[in-house]
């Protein structure tokens, strides 16, 4: 699949229906949990786990823009072809 059309229908989805948009395509969404007391161990695992939920947000938003470029081409594809035999 082609990323820049890809994220170009990304864009234009996001753009007109933002909500949905916001939705279906997260971003990544860190917890600080301030106060909270904790070793150099507890942190390092915390720094990792972040970095895991980032991973974890890229490819999950990755699959999905993959899917919906997908699933619209189809889309599209199958209202051409039902006009195109209408004619």
């Amino acid at each position: 699949m082609n990323q820049k059309e890809a994220k170009a229908v990304e864009a234009m989805f996001k753009e007109g229906f933002s909500s949905k948009a916001t939705s279906m395509f997260r971003e990544l969404q860190d917890v600080i949990e301030s106060g909270v007391p904790g070793s150099a161990k507890t942190s390092k695992l915390r720094a990792i786990g972040r970095e895991l939920n980032a991973l974890n947000t890229a490819s999950d938003n990755l699959f999905k823009r993959a899917a919906f470029v997908g699933n619209l081409k189809r889309q599209l594809n199958e209202m051409y072809s039902k006009k195109s035999t209408c004619r």
